[in-house]
């Protein structure tokens, strides 16, 4: 049921006054749509200028920028870091590589060991052990690993021959020739009397 026109006209006047819009000129009753369940067709907002606001103001852009380029910030930040870890995870493998080719070489040469006298004298011991496998014991050396390769690694190695039943090798080692002598990748075998 339509409302009678005196009804019309009250609510269309407190409309206008209370939001300072204007009611369309066709009845809601005609298939227009209804606003704030009184029946009305209101005219949408318009500014000052007359026309309806269309697009996005200066603030709004420039905040879109910032964030957009806060997370892009973000993103490539991360990549830095990844090829840094990387890189040193290449270093540790070289050095890992190079630690079990020393050890290892000297662990052949002690095996060749079958007389005790030669195991108990630690200067022979190291000698023999040390033979073709290590240049520099107790300091810092630099050496080419592979042979015949381009790469340089840096090591010092320090035997313990206190106890002549079981001697130990540390064996420290810096990738590269140049840098700082910290954070060395360190690695340790033993060596037990296997002959005779």
């Amino acid at each position: 049921m339509a409302p009678d026109g005196r009804y019309q006209s009250r609510v269309s006047e407190w409309i206008m006054k209370m939001s300072d819009c204007k009611p369309t000129s066709s009845p809601p009753w005609r298939g227009q749509g209804w606003v704030h369940g009184f029946g009305l067709n209101v005219a949408p907002f318009s500014s000052a200028g007359g026309r309806g606001r269309s697009g996005f103001t200066l603030i709004e852009v420039s905040l879109a920028v910032m964030v957009v380029g806060l997370g892009l910030l973000t993103v490539f930040s991360l990549f830095p870091s990844g090829l840094r870890s990387a890189e040193e995870g290449v270093a540790d493998t070289k050095c890992g590589l190079f630690a079990e080719t020393m050890l290892n070489g000297m662990h052949a040469n002690a095996s060749t060991i079958t007389n005790w006298n030669d195991w108990a004298n630690p200067s022979t011991f190291i000698n023999i052990t040390t033979n073709n496998v290590v240049g520099v014991i107790g300091s810092v050396a630099s050496v080419t690993f592979p042979a015949g390769g381009t790469e340089m690694n840096r090591y010092r190695l320090t035997l313990d021959t206190s106890n002549n039943k079981q001697y130990g090798a540390r064996l420290e080692v810096w990738n590269g020739v140049h840098g700082p002598l910290t954070y060395p990748s360190v690695f340790y075998s033993e060596f037990v009397f296997e002959g005779l």
